[in-house]
């Protein structure tokens, strides 16, 4: 029992460790106004090592109508830079639509010839929603219009506003 709370002790102090460190972009989303010719996030570099920067735009449902610039760069150390999201058009008006932002971080290589390495890529995804300018208020606003139904153990939740929703929490009861 020891051996295991040790392990999880190591591996909680390490999880500690790889979030001050690296490269970590400016939000958990993004929020692309509609109206606007292009929007930004920032991304950082807290680590002393260049990192390459590799940036796309995904949706579940083909392409994309927005472009990230730049695509691929290189992200010296202790350094900040944005990302330009620029949107192309294409998507209703009346409602918010959803995609996902990926960012891949893929650190430069420092090993001597022959040594082993392991090199790991991270990849942050977040959420870029495009709110259209006729789509006004906050989410916040129209929560009452959202329709509740529970059906023994599954909790189901219907949406017909024009925003997308996230709940950090929900209580039953």
């Amino acid at each position: 029992m020891q051996k295991y709370l040790k392990v999880l002790i190591a591996g909680w102090l390490l999880v500690g460790a790889a979030a001050h460190a690296g490269v970590v972009t400016g939000g958990t989303r993004l929020i692309y106004p509609g109206g606007k010719k292009e929007s930004s996030l920032s991304v950082t570099n807290n680590d002393a090592t260049p990192y390459l920067i590799q940036s796309w735009v995904e949706s579940n449902k083909g392409a994309a109508p927005f472009l990230l610039t730049p695509p691929l760069f290189r992200l010296e150390g202790e350094q900040q830079t944005r990302l330009r999201v620029i949107y192309s058009g294409g998507l209703p008006e009346n409602k918010e639509s959803m995609f996902w932002m990926n960012i891949k971080a893929i650190p430069s290589s420092q090993a001597k010839a022959g040594a082993n390495t392991l090199q790991i890529a991270i990849k942050t995804r977040i959420k870029l929603i495009y709110r259209p300018k006729s789509v006004q208020g906050t989410p916040e606003m129209v929560t009452e219009q959202l329709r509740w139904t529970r059906s023994g153990n599954t909790l189901q939740v219907m949406n017909p506003t024009a925003f997308y929703m996230n709940f950090a929490e929900v209580k039953v009861g």
